[in-house]
């Protein structure tokens, strides 16, 4: 008899002053595997994400399939890293992404990776305000609700140019276009029938020089006679986000 592979139910939260907001929704919906996001360094949240961790193991067993990545919770750059990694280990499964728990750039974080990976965001109504000092525990009691998020798309900048980026963020001054289309070439990225110089420069164009500038990844800066091509800084934050996604 063939054995069914069924796709698993990943929950995705970040935690900060917050338990049972993590928990119950992850409970309720029988999460197979989970992520759990915290700060980097342990502070006053810490004994939060303890019991969240706690709890989880608890309840679910989930042994190894309950796992801790720390980030710097205030950096768009770096949840967006942590998540697009998850979502591309996790490829194939169902995965839900609580938009609710951690700062307010990891909601965010979460809602925008939901976009581009096709995840299903939830946002956690509770219970109860508990307006007592951050070091005591929890902010807040109980959940009221669990509200799925409108799942809009938006789209990711394709591989190609993520691998050609790399080249440009090694030439920090930038590159020539002839020498930008002769690394492009030496790793395969772009391929020519055509024999003549203006042939490859016609595909460097419109293969990277116009989607890079889309993208607002490139600045092309004249040198003499000749255009720099030239790395921006949308153009290091994509390659922060989206070009270490399978090493997690």
């Amino acid at each position: 008899m063939k054995t069914i592979n069924r796709y698993l139910r990943v929950h995705i939260a970040a935690v900060g002053f917050e338990v049972d907001r993590v928990v119950d929704p992850i409970l309720q919906m029988k999460a197979d595997k989970v992520y759990i996001i915290s700060k980097i360094s342990d502070d006053r949240a810490r004994p939060c994400v303890d019991e969240v961790l706690e709890l989880l193991q608890d309840k679910l067993q989930l042994g190894e399939n309950l796992i801790e990545c720390k980030v710097e919770i205030y950096s768009l750059v770096e949840n967006l890293n942590i998540l697009a990694r998850i979502f591309e280990k996790e490829d194939g499964n169902h995965i839900y992404v609580n938009c609710s728990g951690g700062s307010k750039i990891q909601g965010i974080a979460g809602m925008m990776a939901c976009m581009m990976f096709d995840g299903f965001p939830y946002y956690v109504e509770p219970q109860e305000y508990l307006y007592i000092d951050e070091m005591h525990g929890p902010m807040t009691s109980g959940v009221k609700n669990i509200l799925k998020l409108p799942d809009y798309k938006i789209e990711y900048p394709p591989e190609k140019l993520i691998d050609g980026l790399k080249i440009l963020q090694k030439h920090p001054r930038g590159i020539s276009k002839k020498n930008f289309i002769k690394e492009l070439e030496e790793k395969e990225l772009l391929t020519s029938t055509g024999k003549t110089l203006n042939s490859k420069y016609m595909l460097l164009k419109t293969n990277f020089i116009t989607p890079m500038k889309n993208w607002n990844f490139i600045n092309l800066e004249k040198l003499g006679r000749k255009f720099m091509v030239k790395i921006t800084t949308d153009g290091k934050n994509a390659l922060k986000i989206f070009s270490d996604k399978k090493n997690l």
